[in-house]
């Protein structure tokens, strides 16, 4: 008695939590309820087929939903990991009345298309299409918006449109330091600037190409072939210093001093705190391109392409069945590992790692039971409409069935035979479905 009195109230407990969450679903906004969570953006969007938007200040990622599945890693890394990073962002889905909907919606027609990425920089809007080819393979192509509007003003800048070209696999070395000791760490700032200066020669050994002005951590690129520099999209018209490369990595700190001992540089430290070219461009010229393209960063940046802040989170209420969470009464994620050990095989996305998604997507249809509570295989030999109409037998069970007076078949093991223990199945359901 007092075992099912305690049952009771852990079944109570568990219907009061899975409610709780439900209306969390329906009443957080996206910034609070995704900002740490993918799998919550995935299983949102898992249903929709729309264009969705991302924004951070001065950033703006539009995205389709084939794209999240697709190409989880990728998106996931490029798209939400970036902007976790910056903290303040929020998510919301592009209005078919709205200006950057009517602007995208032929664009997203081409299903090559994953991804643009549009950002504020220096008066211009640097503007990133990401594609696949017929292989899959991920590429970018990048461009500036505006540019019209801004003129050089011999101070050196350039720039610049970046060419197609392919997504290298890897991290950024910036990623890949976290963790490392101090002298791992300069080990990898040696190789990383060997082949900077190396790729990217100049006239002689104190100078490199102007293509490495932007050449910060976060642009170089590490994996099992070596480093790759990414980022041209601002050029120098000229050459650079070797050692102004290294302070804006260092700044005058030690490892500065240490750097241009090592390559035999002259340390011009004290000239570049009073001037040096990302610092001290034509100030003016970028103004007055601010002011001439204020139409198109409040087209993109604010909410005037989007929609308006109060309906920033339409479309973002969940329906209980998405989540699956009355199925998951039925369903014990130990017991189910524990039977079918090797269930994780099947899946094609991180976030279905777990019993109660592989078994309403995967495991039903391969005869795996919830839990020793459900019999898959009983409930859709003794019901024929369920198994005609190729329904998840558990859904049926939750949504239709126990209103029916259908009968939930128990499952219990003895060594490796499976035996299926019920109660008498009510004459009239059963013939009905046995006619059909």
């Amino acid at each position: 008695m007092a075992n099912t009195e305690n049952d009771i109230k852990a079944l109570k407990k568990k219907a009061a939590d899975l409610q709780k969450k439900v209306k969390e679903l329906q009443s957080a906004k996206s910034n609070d309820l995704l900002k740490n969570s993918f799998m919550e953006l995935l299983r949102i969007l898992q249903k929709t087929d729309d264009i969705f938007y991302m924004r951070s200040t001065g950033l703006l990622f539009l995205l389709k939903r084939e794209a999240l599945f697709e190409h989880y890693d990728f998106i996931k890394g490029y798209v939400f990991d970036y902007l976790n990073r910056r903290g303040d962002w929020n998510l919301g889905v592009l209005p078919r009345n709205c200006a950057l909907y009517e602007k995208h919606k032929e664009v997203f027609s081409d299903s090559n298309i994953l991804v643009l990425k549009y950002i504020a920089r220096n008066g211009l809007v640097n503007k990133s299409v990401v594609s696949t080819d017929w292989k899959g393979s991920v590429f970018m192509e990048s461009s500036y918006l505006g540019r019209e509007n801004y003129q050089n003003d011999n101070n050196g800048l350039i720039y610049a449109d970046q060419p197609k070209r392919a997504i290298i696999d890897g991290v950024s070395v910036r990623d890949y330091l976290h963790g490392k000791t101090y002298e791992e760490r300069m080990l990898i700032y040696h190789n990383v600037y060997n082949y900077l200066f190396a790729a990217y020669a100049g006239s002689d050994y104190t100078k490199v190409s102007g293509e490495l002005l932007d050449a910060h951590m976060d642009n170089v690129i590490v994996n099992d072939k070596g480093f790759h520099f990414i980022d041209k999209d601002i050029i120098y018209d000229g050459e650079l210093d070797k050692s102004m490369v290294l302070y804006r990595q260092f700044g005058d700190s030690a490892e500065y001093k240490y750097f241009i001992k090592y390559y035999n540089l002259p340390d011009m430290s004290t000239e570049y705190k009073e001037k040096y070219p990302l610092e001290h461009r034509n100030t003016e010229a970028m103004q007055k391109a601010r002011e001439l393209n204020g139409d198109l960063f409040s087209f993109y940046f604010s909410g005037r392409g989007l929609l308006s802040e109060a309906s920033y989170n339409k479309g973002f209420t969940q329906k209980p069945q998405e989540l699956y969470l009355e199925e998951q009464e039925f369903i014990d994620p130990a017991w189910y590992e524990q039977q079918y050990p090797d269930f994780r095989d099947d899946v094609l996305y991180e976030w279905e790692r777990n019993a109660v998604q592989h078994y309403m997507k995967y495991g039903w249809k391969k005869g795996y039971n919830p839990s020793p509570d459900f019999d898959t295989e009983a409930y859709l030999s003794h019901y024929i409409n369920v198994r005609k109409e190729n329904m998840n037998p558990l859904y049926h069970y939750v949504k239709h069935g126990k209103k029916e007076g259908r009968i939930k078949f128990n499952v219990t093991l003895q060594g490796n035979n499976k035996q299926t223990v019920s109660e008498n199945l009510p004459e009239d359901v059963n013939a009905d479905d046995k006619q059909e």
